[in-house]
């Protein structure tokens, strides 16, 4: 049989519905054509860099694990997927992806085509197996079905080579102070994502102690359990405003299923304690730590940030990226969050609140920019009956017109909402930039933004919360809209260096 034949015949079997990227006259094409007719769908994505995200997203919602796969050409085809290839690789993201190869005697004539797979993808952690030859291929593709550690799969065709990153201990972080200190001390709580994963795989809901969470832990929480304090970016974390009630100082960190890769700050001196959860953690272990977390009351802690976050809240005015939030959440429907990074990125990760969990959506770890909008078409695409409303600032919207074309295109039922205050703070240092300068740093086409006309995207310019309110309100839920949020520079980022 036929090898891509045969490729696609195996991702049908590993449960595989979606084929996205970008495709050539070669391998790629005859992949996705036996893949449809096992009964898979194709889609082109706007690009090479974004099918990868766009397929990863698919996987995460609802856990739909190996539903869509990634595809590229040759050569420049693989290389303009590799950044998104990374995004799922440092994201810890579920993810297959192929490439075309060459054949040996094709080298001589196809050299702008010529590409060290082996050498570009393990600069992004990914390794080539021992295993090169197809039938080795084919199973490896089949177990990958099974194994819940091995998060990624390249393939490139031709000379059938696998590569693949698997998730191992080396991961977490694992420098402890001694247990009996734990035991006695009192302690702030940061739960990472091996932590909530391991503790949801039990059928159990993080204890009711104040806690707080790593980005990547975000999704998989409860943000509206009154117990959640908010990100955890370091040990500076709101150092000032723990002082009147000395829990910073006096409390021992212990962080709970953290990996290095989600990226903490955490001062030598400060004590701490590592839990180094993981999937294969022992029952008998976890519950003693969770007997340990369910005897503590820590409400001063959690009343002492609420307050605070709500006083930061109050001091960013009527009109802001809090208030903007707050009205989000007020409208207490069902949706999908999709965000890039930025200001209003760390305001939306401390306060906004979806109903249910798995709502969230972003680059949590990495802090790519530029894939708030293909992650949420491929979270619209995996779950259609869910509306999401996917925030940008002014960096990423500069570099995701293509992916917005295909939404309108797609007619997905996605409220582009763009933050704006018309400095790209967080692109661009006002403190260091004169005012005269800052058209340097902005695009070229940045001035008309929010004129751009695109067919079946309806636009509105928001000056204020009732216009927001009315903008809202204009959204079927069905169709694609976009929103320019203009907030003045004053209020638009107020706070944000104190949550951070």
């Amino acid at each position: 049989m036929n090898q891509n034949i045969e490729l696609a015949k195996h991702l049908i079997d590993i449960g595989a519905k979606q084929i996205i990227g970008v495709l050539g006259s070669g391998d790629s094409l005859e992949i996705a054509e036996s893949f449809m007719h096992e009964g898979g769908e194709f889609l082109e994505s706007p690009s090479e860099f974004s099918a990868p995200i766009i397929a990863s997203a698919m996987n995460q919602v609802n856990f739909n694990r190996h539903r869509a796969v990634s595809i590229s050409i040759r050569g420049p085809g693989l290389i303009s997927s590799l950044p998104g290839i990374y995004h799922n690789y440092i994201e810890d993201l579920q993810s297959i992806s192929i490439s075309e190869g060459l054949r040996p005697d094709e080298s001589n004539y196809s050299y702008h085509k010529i590409l060290d797979a082996e050498y570009a993808l393990k600069s992004i952690g990914l390794s080539r197996s021992d295993e090169s030859n197809s039938s080795n291929v084919f199973n490896s593709v089949s177990k990958f079905k099974e194994n819940s550690n091995q998060r990624m799969i390249h393939l490139t065709t031709r000379n059938n080579q696998i590569y693949t990153y698997n998730r191992s201990s080396s991961e977490m972080c694992y420098e402890q102070d001694n247990y009996t200190e734990y035991r006695s001390r009192k302690k702030i709580f940061v739960f990472g994502k091996r932590g909530v994963e391991t503790i949801r795989s039990r059928n159990l809901e993080i204890p009711s102690v104040p806690h707080f969470l790593t980005p990547a832990a975000l999704p998989l929480s409860d943000m509206t359990s009154p117990y959640f304090l908010g990100v955890w970016t370091g040990t500076e974390q709101f150092k000032p405003h723990f002082l009147e009630c000395s829990h910073l100082s006096e409390a021992i960190i212990v962080r709970v299923g953290v990996m290095k890769r989600e990226l903490l700050t955490l001062k030598v001196n400060r004590q701490h304690f590592d839990v180094p959860l993981s999937l294969n953690f022992m029952d008998s272990k976890l519950l003693e730590l969770l007997g340990d977390l369910l005897s503590l009351q820590e409400s001063q802690l959690c009343n002492h940030l609420s307050c605070f976050r709500k006083k930061l809240a109050n001091e960013a005015g009527t009109w802001s990226v809090y208030s903007a939030i707050s009205v989000i959440n007020d409208l207490q429907i069902d949706l999908n969050y999709c965000f890039d990074v930025g200001s209003f990125a760390t305001i939306i990760e401390n306060y906004i609140r979806p109903l249910k969990t798995c709502r969230l959506h972003s680059t949590f770890i990495g802090k790519f920019m530029g894939t708030a909008i293909p992650i949420s078409i491929g979270v619209s695409l995996a779950e259609p009956k869910i509306p999401v409303l996917c925030m940008l600032g002014e960096g990423s919207l500069a570099s995701s017109f293509n992916e917005i074309v295909s939404i309108a295109n797609l007619k997905l039922p996605i409220c582009i909402v763009i933050f704006s205050d018309g400095t790209m703070h967080s692109v661009v240092s006002l403190k260091r930039t004169n005012l005269q300068n800052l058209a340097k740093f902005l695009p070229s086409n940045y001035d008309p933004l929010e004129k751009i006309s695109i067919p079946n995207l309806p636009s509105y310019t928001v000056n204020s919360i009732k216009e927001f309110v009315d903008a809202l309100n204009k959204w079927d839920l069905k169709l694609p809209m976009m929103l320019f949020l203009k907030f003045d520079s004053g209020s638009y980022a107020k706070g944000v260096e104190l949550l951070r």
